[in-house]
């Protein structure tokens, strides 16, 4: 076979891999309240969304995400009928620093949304935490309440909690125990945070392997 065919039979195979579908997440287990808790989002390609439970009132998930496109980043709960009825959203650094959170989004009753082009999206692409929990558990430094308190988009309050990453939260939910706990949350401008997945990865490696093994034959014709 002739090595530029060769070549291009490995690159289709590698682009086959880089230009998978958007993902969908589910949650493994419990994701984590903490910073070094928080859940990675495995896998390769875009992240769509995050679907998952809050089996407990006071219960927290963090997610691990990868922030592509900062400006056009966004989070939006789904307001279905079998959906936790009045979620809260946030957005930490990777270290637990606070970017910006949202309790009942514009337009959308109490679901949240963490609108893309917002005065306080993330300005950089990299690795950010995102965490959902019911209201109106808080995030908490150890100097207090991270985000200012109101219904809209608010960022952090520097002059009091905000300057401090998360070390807890408030835990101040109370109601009926059997309140919905299902949640969806659907993402843009986003992708995984983990490592490509064994398949993809011997994929690739096989699709390298061929292409080196093709042209060590033709260069010793």
């Amino acid at each position: 076979m002739p090595f530029k065919l060769v070549f291009a039979v490995a690159l289709g195979l590698l682009a086959g891999q880089t230009s998978r579908s958007a993902i969908i997440w589910e949650e493994t287990g419990s994701a984590g309240r903490l910073p070094d808790q928080a859940q990675y989002t495995l896998g390769a390609g875009p992240l769509s969304g995050i679907s998952g439970n809050l089996l407990d009132l006071n219960e927290i998930d963090l997610y691990r995400i990868l922030i592509t496109d900062p400006q056009n980043f966004s989070a939006m709960t789904s307001g279905e009928s079998d959906f936790i009825p009045d979620p809260q959203l946030f957005l930490f650094d990777l270290a637990g620093f606070g970017v910006y959170s949202n309790d009942d989004g514009p337009g959308i009753g109490s679901q949240s949304e963490l609108p893309a082009g917002h005065t306080f999206s993330p300005l950089t692409a990299g690795l950010y935490l995102l965490g959902i929990g019911r209201f109106p558990n808080e995030p908490s430094s150890n100097l207090g309440l991270i985000f200012r308190q109101n219904d809209q988009v608010g960022s952090p309050d520097l002059g009091a909690g905000g300057s401090l990453p998360l070390a807890g939260w408030t835990d101040d939910v109370d109601g009926r125990p059997d309140l919905n706990t299902e949640y969806f949350i659907s993402l843009t401008g986003a992708s995984v945070s983990g490592i490509p997945e064994p398949g993809s990865f011997l994929l690739t490696a096989s699709a390298l392997a061929v292409t080196a093994l093709a042209f060590t034959k033709l260069r010793s014709r």
